[in-house]
Parts: C-alpha cells; sequence; structure tokens
C-alpha cells in the first residue's frame, strides 16, 4: 500500500498491518485501538493523531513526529483503564511535544533526546527508560514513575513533581529549574552538576546524595533534609535555608553567599574547610586544619540577601 492512500485507508477501514509505515503520513488519524507491535513507523507523521488504547511495543519510532497526539488513558465502560502501550518502544528524538501520555506505560522505551515539552505524562511509567538529553520542560509529571531511568542532561525546568518516584534513577546533569520538588525523595542519588536554581525543594529528602557542583541558587531549601549530603563545590548563593538538615553534610568549597536564614549551628554540624563561602553575617574561627567554630557577627542580619 503507498504511503499516500494511507489515511484515506484508515478512514475507510482498511487493514493497514502490512503496509509499510515509515515515512507514513498519518496525521489527525483515529488509531484508536491499533497494534503496531514491533512496526518500524521511522519518521511517520502522527501529529494529533488518536492513539488511545493502541499497542506501540517494540515499534520503531525514530524521528516520528506524535506532537499535539491524544494517547491518555480513559475508563471503558466495564471501568477498565484504556492505555497506549509503548514497553521497549525506539522513540529517539520523536517529537510528542504537548502529546497525552497519561497513564501510558513507556517501561524500557528509548526517548534520547525526544522532544516532550508540555506533553501531559501523568501517571506514565517510565521504569528503565532512556531520556538523556530528552526536554520535558513543563510537562505535567506528576505521579510519574522514573524508577531505574536514564535521565542524565534531560531538561526539567518547570515540572510539577509531586509525587514523582526517581529511585535509582540517574539525573547527572540534569536541568530542574524552578521546578516543584516539595516532599520528593531524591535520596541516595548522583546529582552532580544538577541545575535546581530557584527549585522549590522544601521538605525534600536529599539526605546521601551526591551534589558535587550542583546549583540551587535562590532554591528553596527550607526544612530541606541534606544529612550526608555531598555539596563539595555546590552553589547555594541566595538559598533559603531556614530549618535546613546540614548534619555531617560536605560543604568543602560550597558558595552559601547570600544564602538566608542559616545559623551557626548548621554551619557547625556540617563539614567545610578554608575555601567554604559562608554569608555575610557568619564567622568561621578556625582553631586547627579541621576545627572550627562558627557564629554570627555582631550587628548582621540573616533575613535579607
Amino acid at each position: 500500500m503507498k504511503e499516500i492512500n494511507l489515511r484515506q485507508a484508515v478512514l475507510i477501514g482498511k487493514d493497514i498491518s502490512s503496509a509499510d509505515l515509515r515515512n507514513a503520513d498519518l496525521r489527525k488519524v483515529n488509531l484508536q485501538g491499533f497494534d503496531f507491535t514491533d512496526k518500524d513507523m521511522t519518521s511517520a507523521n502522527l501529529s494529533e493523531a488518536l492513539l488511545i488504547g493502541s499497542n506501540f511495543n517494540g515499534a520503531i519510532l525514530r524521528g516520528a513526529n506524535l506532537s499535539g497526539a491524544k494517547m491518555g488513558g480513559f475508563r471503558l465502560r466495564d471501568n477498565k483503564l484504556s492505555i497506549v502501550s509503548m514497553m521497549d518502544t525506539d522513540l529517539q528524538g520523536a517529537d510528542l511535544s504537548s502529546a497525552n501520555l497519561r497513564d501510558a506505560d513507556l517501561t524500557g522505551s528509548n526517548l534520547k533526546n525526544a522532544n516532550l515539552k508540555g506533553a501531559v505524562l501523568r501517571n506514565v511509567c517510565f521504569r528503565g527508560a532512556i531520556l538523556s538529553g530528552a526536554n520535558l520542560q513543563g510537562a505535567e509529571i506528576c505521579k510519574a514513575f522514573f524508577a531505574g531511568s536514564d535521565l542524565k542532561g534531560a531538561n526539567l525546568n518547570e515540572t510539577d513533581c509531586q509525587g514523582v518516584k526517581f529511585s535509582g534513577a540517574e539525573l547527572r546533569g540534569c536541568t530542574l529549574k524552578k521546578s516543584n520538588l516539595k516532599k520528593v525523595d531524591l535520596s541516595n542519588l548522583d546529582l552532580r552538576e544538577v541545575d535546581l536554581s530557584e527549585a522549590d525543594l522544601r521538605k525534600t529528602d536529599l539526605r546521601n546524595s551526591d551534589l558535587q557542583k550542583a546549583r540551587l541558587f535562590k532554591a528553596d531549601l527550607r526544612n530541606t533534609i541534606l544529612s550526608e549530603a555531598n555539596l563539595t563545590a555546590a552553589y547555594l548563593s541566595s538559598a533559603l535555608m531556614q530549618g535546613t538538615d546540614l548534619q555531617w553534610a560536605n560543604l568543602n568549597q560550597a558558595v552559601l553567599r547570600y544564602s538566608v536564614n542559616l545559623t551557626p549551628a548548621q554551619i557547625q554540624s556540617a563539614k567545610i574547610d578554608r575555601e567554604t563561602k559562608v554569608p555575610h553575617y557568619l564567622k568561621i574561627h578556625w582553631i586547627s586544619e579541621n576545627d572550627f567554630r562558627c557564629e554570627e557577627k555582631a550587628g548582621a542580619s540573616s533575613n535579607s540577601l
């Protein structure tokens, strides 16, 4: 079947299971419930297509355009949830911007460098998926499951991460600027060189995580748990730090200038070195090579930048 006839064939109800779907033009087509298992759909155009309940397990969708596609799960008459399945699907470089993938299963899929900007990804399962270099800026990812996924260098700026599971995920070098990570569990993770500037990290659990050279400029760290975290050479300038737990945290070479509401007791509970930059209202007295005493400067305020 020729590519130019595919859209018409679907519209009149013909079987396209044996068609060559590479570079296929299936824009705005109703493909609800279709089975594309293991199909090669490289560079296919599925923008704004209706794909609810479709099966793409093992399919190849490299460079495909699924922008605005509707794949979000919905309840059938028997109350069963109809979802799109994309397990082990190759979506490298695919355009999924603004697509509705709510409740979809993308376990083990390759989404390297994919564009998911503004996509609806609520409750999506990304277990073991490759998302390195992917763009998820502004995507709706509440309650998404990223356990064991590769998010190195991914763009997660301005995302609402409430209820998201990141256990065992690789996040090194990703950006989460202005993201909502309140109360999210980010403990025991490799977060080196991650950009968390202006992120909401209130009551977030970051204990034992590696935050070397992480950027936390203007981050809200009120009541954040950073106990035993490695913050070597991290940039925390202008961060809000009231109640931040820094017990045994490594702040060697860290920049804490202009951070707000940081107390001597917090600094005293952490590990610092002579290259640690504390805010102007605190003073460090070195007793020995490793021992120090931190105190407030007379007349200095910790409440202003």
